[in-house]
């Protein structure tokens, strides 16, 4: 069953990781991606944050009230659209639970959920210096192709020329001076 009548994907765009995803990653180190789930892998997902729960600890606790996910099936089935659920990879942040179960009750075999993710320091630097010789137009380009349909924003691309100018020349530095502190250690 097609289940993409219930969800509304224009709230993607309520997500800054979505409206600016250059800005996101750079700013504010997080990421996400759209993905589809069974509901049932999508709570077992959540139940992972929640300290690694099973799927029925989950379903049977007080976490769920039974009567919001027969409210929201009837309300999918008369054709109401909700907001995409999520969950933070490795964290305990997330949203969609009922709809989820709503989403099971009524034959839904996948969902589509938002997968956010938390951007280390390696995985920021592996991405700066693979677009940091890159125009504004070639960023945008690519992002659109991975299927950020927005692309990106001025304030991201500034966000990654600031962070190129003030991070990596910074780094530079540290290692000029590791390399002078070296030679005059040599020579004595």
């Amino acid at each position: 069953m097609d289940c993409n009548n219930f969800f509304d994907f224009d709230s993607l765009n309520n997500y800054v990781e979505f409206d600016k995803p250059l800005y996101s990653i750079i700013s504010k180190r997080r990421a996400a991606k759209l993905i589809y789930l069974s509901p049932k892998q999508y709570i077992y997902k959540i139940a992972q944050g929640f300290g690694g729960l099973s799927y029925e600890d989950v379903v049977d606790s007080g976490a769920v009230i039974k009567s919001n996910v027969d409210k929201y099936a009837e309300a999918m089935k008369n054709g109401a659209k909700f907001p995409i659920g999520y969950y933070t990879k490795g964290g305990d942040g997330q949203e969609g639970r009922h709809r989820a179960l709503a989403a099971m009750k009524l034959g839904c075999d996948k969902i589509p959920v938002i997968q956010f993710m938390r951007v280390s320091d390696k995985e920021l630097s592996n991405v700066v210096n693979k677009l940091k010789n890159k125009s504004f137009e070639e960023i945008d380009s690519l992002f659109k192709k991975i299927e950020f349909e927005n692309g990106i924003t001025m304030l991201g691309y500034n966000d990654l020329q600031r962070y190129i100018e003030y991070n990596l020349s910074e780094a530079r530095e540290v290692v000029r001076q590791a390399i002078k502190e070296s030679a005059i250690k040599k020579d004595l």
